[in-house]
């Protein structure tokens, strides 16, 4: 090699590699300065993304949306959300292998087990979209689980006999073409939680950054503190049927500062 060239590569690497870092950086600390909501086809509807949040810049919000609570979950798992809603049981089943994170708010919510008549059936085959409150509204009962991306697929699936049974958010349910075969709210479930993870709550701390007030203003209601008696009696019901081997205080599933 050419010693007078030496010095010119050398500086040409050089440049080469503080570029690559410097650009590393500046991805990094976008996602830092980013507020990814992570939603199903179904939650989607909750939220007026019309509405804006007032968070200081940099601060911006993305929202991302999954075709199921699977898809959901797994990104969850990569940390690549940072607020999301489960159902109180999916949440707290899924607690201990969830990222650092907290329920802030309950969402108003209710679910339905549906069929298209009331005869008896032995050993139904039951539309669903996620598989985890299900097993409890059914509790007790032998059937086949059918999981769909779309509660209009589920819907139809059920008009053509393809199943027997769906168990549907009350506000997908036309209660003039289906028969209501029990609630999940007289088990004394009424209600979602939306969830944030940590390094957000921590951010809330900060000064000038209303987080949580401004999450609550993309809701078309206000919404309160998870209900702590539900909150309890779903992780009674999971540790007493030993699907959680551990027992949960609300301080530990609820952020409560500054709510």
């Amino acid at each position: 090699m050419n010693p007078k060239k030496t010095p010119i590569l050398f500086f040409v690497i050089l440049v080469l590699t503080s570029a690559v870092i410097i650009t590393n950086l500046l991805v990094y600390n976008q996602n830092r300065q980013t507020l990814t909501i992570g939603l199903t086809p179904q939650q989607n509807t909750l939220i007026d993304k019309t509405k804006k949040m007032n968070l200081d810049a940099p601060y911006k919000v993305k929202f991302v949306i999954y075709d199921n609570e699977q898809a959901l979950l797994q990104a969850i798992y990569a940390k690549n959300v940072d607020v999301f809603i489960l159902d109180t049981y999916s949440y707290i089943e899924q607690y201990a292998k969830l990222p650092s994170s907290r329920a802030i708010l309950g969402v108003p919510s209710d679910y339905y087990l549906i069929a298209t008549s009331e005869s008896p059936i032995i050993h139904p085959r039951v539309g669903m979209l996620s598989s985890s409150l299900p097993e409890h509204l059914l509790s007790g009962t032998v059937y086949s689980k059918y999981i769909y991306n779309d509660y209009n697929e589920c819907l139809q699936a059920l008009s053509s006999g393809l199943i027997d049974q769906a168990v549907l958010q009350e506000k997908y349910v036309d209660l003039k073409k289906f028969m209501v075969l029990t609630k999940l709210s007289s088990l004394g479930y009424k209600e979602d939680l939306l969830i944030v993870s940590t390094p957000w709550l921590e951010k809330n701390d900060e000064e000038d950054l209303s987080l949580l007030q401004n999450i609550n203003t993309l809701f078309n209601s206000e919404l309160l503190k998870p209900n702590e008696a539900q909150l309890v009696d779903v992780m009674t019901e999971l540790f007493t049927s030993e699907i959680i081997t551990t027992r949960y205080y609300y301080k530990d599933l609820v952020y409560t500062t500054g709510l």
